[in-house]
């Protein structure tokens, strides 16, 4: 087995096993091979995945020519595998997905919780908003209200988008005396942004505490799911499909306002698009001012609840 986990034979075409992997580890630890340097393929494929794949190549073809051995019909017994299999990592160490990248992933997260994009973070403010009315209303134990709404970008923004919201409300109480709100809600629309438009359906199940006077902020726990289509206006431009599961815990909104000021929250992410399939997992961490912290397979971003912009931290 490699230094990365593959599984390498024992000998392919007469090559012993030490030689295979003193090939793939030294391919794979050089960012620049010199024979590779200044020729007519690195220029004209220069910075792609091209380029990367005819760099090792290059990097094993040297390799074999120099080892102590004459025998040249090894050589596409093992070439093409090594060159395909050898580096899993991309320069920056982080590891090569064959389908989206970890900034693609971001995005799509940073997309699925914005409020400018029908997200989870509008959807909890709108969820507390109407919690209170249901609870204030009073139907009664076990009694339910539903809500329903369209939710639109203004004329004129750069970013659009269009949502429309069904919500149903139960109101919950303990020893006969109102207590909390939980409920579900869908909601079905289209987003575009500078960097991805998509069209989602999502699920929302919550609970939603802090309801009494007394109180002067919402406590809210639940489960957001959307599933749609996106495309890439950047980058690759690739299109597909996502899955996105939200679990958020203990989110605190405070009474009169409109943002989430704290609270916490596990996803994942999967899918496919045009060059494979897909899955991330990680964190999200809201830390007020329209602000999260977003962990995607372990790269850090900060998220703008707002707009959806994304940055790495």
């Amino acid at each position: 087995m490699g230094r990365d986990g593959r599984i390498i034979p024992k000998n392919i075409s007469g090559f012993a096993h030490s030689e295979i992997s003193a090939i793939m580890v030294n391919c794979c630890k050089s960012k620049h091979n010199p024979a590779f340097a200044g020729s007519r393929v690195e220029r004209i494929v220069q910075g792609g995945k091209p380029a990367r794949f005819l760099q090792v190549l290059n990097c094993i073809l040297n390799y074999l020519l120099i080892m102590k051995t004459t025998n040249f019909l090894k050589l596409p017994a093992i070439v093409l595998l090594l060159a395909v299999g050898a580096c899993s990592k991309s320069n920056n160490g982080s590891t090569v997905d064959a389908s989206i990248s970890t900034d693609d992933a971001a995005n799509i997260m940073a997309n699925s919780v914005s409020s400018g994009s029908g997200g989870m973070a509008g959807a909890s403010v709108d969820v507390t908003a109407n919690a209170q009315l249901t609870f204030n209303a009073n139907p009664g134990c076990g009694g339910t209200k539903t809500y329903s709404f369209n939710r639109q970008s203004p004329q004129g923004a750069s970013v659009t988008y269009s949502y429309s919201f069904n919500y149903t409300y139960t109101l919950n109480c303990v020893n006969n005396v109102p207590d909390n709100v939980s409920g579900n809600a869908t909601s079905t629309g289209s987003y575009d942004g500078p960097s991805l438009t998509s069209t989602d359906s999502g699920t929302l199940t919550f609970n939603v505490g802090g309801l009494a006077q007394s109180s002067t902020a919402y406590s809210v726990n639940g489960e957001y799911k959307r599933t749609g289509s996106f495309t890439q206006k950047t980058g690759n431009m690739r299109k597909g499909s996502s899955n996105v599961d939200i679990t958020v815990t203990s989110l605190s909104i405070p009474k009169g306002g409109s943002t989430i000021a704290s609270g916490s929250a596990t996803f994942t992410l999967s899918g496919t698009s045009n060059n494979g399939s897909f899955s991330f997992n990680g964190t999200i961490t809201f830390t007020g001012n329209n602000q999260a912290n977003l962990v995607v397979n372990g790269t850090a971003y900060v998220v703008n609840l707002v707009n959806g912009n994304c940055t790495r931290s």
